[in-house]
């Protein structure tokens, strides 16, 4: 079921990996990105929170049709945080109750943690460019219902206070601190990842490709297919020529950089026809400059390629970049 309703590999991973995948629409496009565990006897897929109640229902539409016992059930009282940066693996271990195996644990290596009593699966990743650790708080408060419509879970007093205390205890190794989705988002954009919903488009056969997202079908379920939406995604995969745009990084082109792209401003070449459009956009607090991303015909996804982008009626220079903007610091 699992190779069913995602395009994850699971021959190409144990027990002990995490899987980044898609899962993939009848059009061919995509209704969310996630990571896929295995958790010996079930499989835990996270969602973006925002995405949780339509991708449950499609989950269990599939299931419904699926020759054997598959149960789809959201944990919605299941916490999770983000511990990232140079640090995160010795604030961690300082927090964890045994810190065996986590020091040499590889990226998207998975293991089962205490952290203040309270069990957390963590794995190895993030969404920042940094090395760090994502924290699923199983605790003992998580309550699934597989029978409601997919936002019928509720954290329960316990999973709350569980959460709590995890944070409390992360909090308290030196340097680290809590931040919000925003200090997440400028990150993962000078790292040049996409963000679903807003820098790749939901329910379009060719996003994958468009996105750069290809990586999350192995070679072998490219070959074997397998995958709900598979017939529609797969041509744009293997023709290069029939993908009509690539995202891209921006950087102005003017010397005193200019003021900061937004999100839909529209990217014209120098005759004025457009050509593509900006998706997000910041300013890079390691570049000192602001960045954006976006889409352009293909043509034009070339690095020093000058554009113009469109900015309260005004053209401004605009020059392709490759990404990331900064390197990033994955551990290997």
């Amino acid at each position: 079921f699992v190779q069913l309703v995602t395009a994850a590999d699971l021959a190409a991973a144990g027990a002990a990996a995490a899987l980044p995948t898609c899962v993939p629409h009848l059009s061919g496009g995509i209704l969310d990105t996630g990571l896929l565990v295995d958790r010996g006897g079930y499989f835990c897929l996270t969602t973006h929170a925002g995405r949780c109640g339509t991708v449950v229902g499609h989950l269990r539409r599939h299931a419904a049709d699926f020759p054997g016992d598959v149960r789809v059930v959201p944990l919605h009282g299941c916490g999770m945080m983000d511990l990232q940066g140079p640090g995160a693996c010795g604030a961690l271990a300082g927090a964890v109750e045994d810190d065996r195996g986590l020091g040499s644990l590889p990226y998207l290596g998975v293991l089962t943690k205490e952290i203040a009593g309270v069990p957390c699966v963590v794995t190895r990743t993030g969404y920042t460019g940094e090395d760090g650790f994502q924290v699923m708080i199983l605790g003992g408060g998580v309550r699934g219902d597989a029978d409601g419509d997919g936002e019928d879970g509720h954290p329960t007093a316990g999973a709350v206070a569980d959460a709590e205390a995890v944070a409390v205890a992360l909090l308290e190794q030196p340097g680290v601190r809590p931040v919000g989705l925003g200090a997440r988002d400028s990150l993962r954009l000078e790292a040049g990842l996409p963000l679903f919903g807003q820098d790749v488009a939901e329910l379009d056969a060719a996003a994958v490709s468009e996105a750069g997202l290809v990586h999350l079908v192995s070679h072998r379920r490219r070959s074997e297919g397998g995958f709900v939406g598979y017939d529609q995604m797969l041509p744009h995969i293997k023709d290069p020529s029939a993908v009509r745009r690539r995202r891209v990084g921006f950087v102005s082109g003017a010397a005193e950089k200019g003021p900061l792209p937004r999100r839909h401003d529209k990217v014209f070449d120098a005759q004025g026809s457009p050509v593509g459009i900006i998706t997000s956009s910041g300013v890079s607090y390691t570049l000192g400059y602001p960045i954006s991303m976006g889409y352009v015909n293909r043509c034009y996804a070339v690095a020093g390629t000058e554009l113009l982008v469109n900015i309260r009626g005004k053209g401004r220079p605009l020059v392709v970049t490759d990404l990331p903007f900064v390197p990033t610091k994955i551990f290997r």
